[in-house]
């Protein structure tokens, strides 16, 4: 009888061992599961306040910030952490859990983030919540006033039509519109799309599909330079920054047209609101609501919301050269920039397009990708010596990037590297067929010997001037980390003017336009010579590095798909 104690002091202590070692190893076996990202946690900053990170798009930046820097001055309970950030990453942080709330250009992104949330678990609902709209911008085709008067600008209403007749009539005027994997290249899309149908409302899948719709949107998109995937942000800086004009018009937001006029000393743009309607980038404001958001994140969404829309906010909107989604607030305002003075109209647009369903717009999409204007695409690899290392192998990625984003069923794309030689990698060929062999021979790219720059880009725009086919965009997209130093075919020099008269013989025997997109890879590189290049061709030239040069080569890609 004795000995039972002891036995239960025993017991009692295995027990509390096993509780101390185990229990932690228990519970997090319980909690675990995906972990929440920083905008999970309740934080607080240095006063005290819940912080609600919020993610934004770049082109309005200015605004953004001031907006927030006003909330947070005001505003004792919340404070906003705003973070700016392309598209593509807001989109796929926002389904990790990186922002309690997002602001994209618009809310054409919405429907595919609910569905790409749906896609990795189809019991979940849908994950944007609470909406809101603080600015607006119409989607207009941005031209210089003279080229918008040769249109009948400003006493004629302009539609898509007459676009692309100005465009075929006159070989020397050229426009464009972003990719439709922007927010404003598939709000324009859209928008050509009702005008082909000759509706207002109630875009259809059937409507897509009928010949007539398809002929009309074929013949516009067909008159098109190029693509792009630019921010605004970019176009604007690369507006204020050319030397020369490289587009006469191009489809972009109206608050575009208004930052640019007050910035420029030169010609102005106009905006020109197609008379078949247009549609709003409406910057919403969008709660997400992941198992990662608290209730006080909510609270603190519906105040910035609230205060957003406020009319102190709303004429700092239109400071900015945005239109107020409280549309009590006249754009007669004395704040107000929307005025023809800054080259748009605060009457237009007259007629504003509904969005479509998501269904229809991703039909829309996938319809646009067959009847855009097609590319013939060489690029033009240089394999010099002092490619060697790091970033050859750089190269390659931004390489097999670019082919693997190329996605017109028509597109066609072929290869050529260049060292002290130039060598046809792979012939030119639909991209559908040539994807594997292209990135085969990518892989395959070995660094040695001198630049045969000038060589290399004389070589493949030859072979596209040899199929003249004017029907597609002729493009070569050429990346060199060096100097000229090889070339025979063409005068080597550190004057890039021999190899600009070639290609201007190449166009004047044929009519055919090669467009040259150089990147300037490294600080090696010769930009202010790659520049005079791609000037001369009506292009621009690009910075690249081995850290960037793959999203450059992803947005080069939508230029042309």
């Amino acid at each position: 009888m004795r000995n039972r104690p002891r036995t239960n002091v025993v017991a009692i202590v295995v027990a509390l061992a096993f509780v101390l070692v185990l229990a932690p190893i228990l519970m997090l076996v319980l909690s675990s599961g995906p972990e929440p990202s920083s905008s999970a946690a309740v934080s607080k900053d240095d006063k005290g306040r819940l912080v609600l990170t919020v993610a934004y798009s770049p082109e309005k930046a200015q605004l953004f910030e001031r907006l927030v820097g006003e909330f947070n001055k005001q505003n004792q309970r919340y404070a906003i952490r705003a973070v700016k950030v392309d598209m593509t990453d807001m989109l796929s942080q926002a389904l990790e859990g990186s922002y309690a709330a997002i602001s994209p250009d618009s809310a054409i992104w919405l429907g595919s983030l609910d569905q790409q949330w749906q896609d990795q678990d189809a019991s979940r609902a849908n994950i944007v919540g609470s909406l809101s709209r603080f600015a607006l911008s119409p989607v207009v085709v941005a031209a210089w006033q003279s080229e918008a008067q040769k249109m009948g600008y400003p006493g004629k209403a302009i539609g898509w039509a007459d676009l692309a007749g100005r465009a075929t009539a006159d070989s020397s005027f050229r426009w464009s519109h972003p990719s439709s994997t922007t927010a404003a290249g598939l709000l324009a899309t859209t928008a050509e799309f009702y005008a082909a149908s000759s509706k207002t409302v109630r875009l259809t899948g059937e409507d897509l599909a009928a010949p007539a719709t398809q002929d009309f949107v074929r013949k516009v998109e067909r008159t098109v330079q190029q693509y792009g995937g630019e921010s605004e942000d970019q176009v604007l800086a690369r507006l204020l920054s050319q030397r020369q004009r490289t587009l006469d018009a191009f489809v972009a937001q109206e608050s575009l047209v208004v930052r640019f006029n007050r910035q420029t000393k030169g010609e102005k743009l106009v905006a020109i609101y197609p008379r078949e309607g247009t549609l709003w980038m409406d910057h919403p404001l969008a709660l997400l609501e992941g198992p990662w958001l608290k209730p006080e994140h909510r609270r603190a969404f519906q105040e910035m919301t609230d205060f957003f829309r406020s009319p102190a906010m709303q004429r700092i909107v239109l400071q900015e050269g945005y239109r107020p989604a409280d549309l009590g607030i006249s754009l007669d305002d004395p704040d107000s920039q929307i005025k023809t003075a800054n080259g748009v109209d605060p009457a237009q647009p007259q007629t504003l397009l509904p969005m479509p369903s998501y269904g229809v717009l991703e039909s829309l999409r996938n319809a646009w990708m067959l009847l855009k204007r097609p590319a013939n695409i060489y690029l033009v690899a240089d394999t010099s010596g002092s490619m060697e290392g790091d970033k050859l192998a750089r190269a390659k990625e931004a390489l097999n990037i670019f082919v693997g984003q190329v996605r017109g069923g028509s597109d066609r794309v072929g290869l050529i590297s260049f060292a002290s030689d130039v060598r046809e990698e792979v012939p030119l060929a639909d991209v559908g067929q040539n994807k594997d062999r292209l990135q085969a021979a990518i892989d395959n790219l070995r660094a040695s010997g001198n630049t045969a720059l000038y060589d290399g880009v004389y070589s493949a725009a030859e072979r596209l001037d040899a199929l003249r086919q004017s029907d597609r965009i002729n493009v070569v997209v050429v990346m060199t980390d060096g100097k000229e130093n090889a070339s025979r075919r063409v005068r080597s020099s550190s004057d890039p003017q021999s190899l600009i008269n070639s290609l201007r013989s190449l166009q004047t025997r044929s009519g055919l336009p090669v467009l040259v997109f150089a990147v300037a890879y490294g600080s090696d590189a010769d930009f202010t010579m790659l520049q005079r290049l791609s000037e001369a061709t009506r292009v621009q030239a690009y910075r690249g590095d081995p850290e960037t040069i793959k999203k450059l080569y992803q947005l080069l890609s939508a230029f042309f798909s």
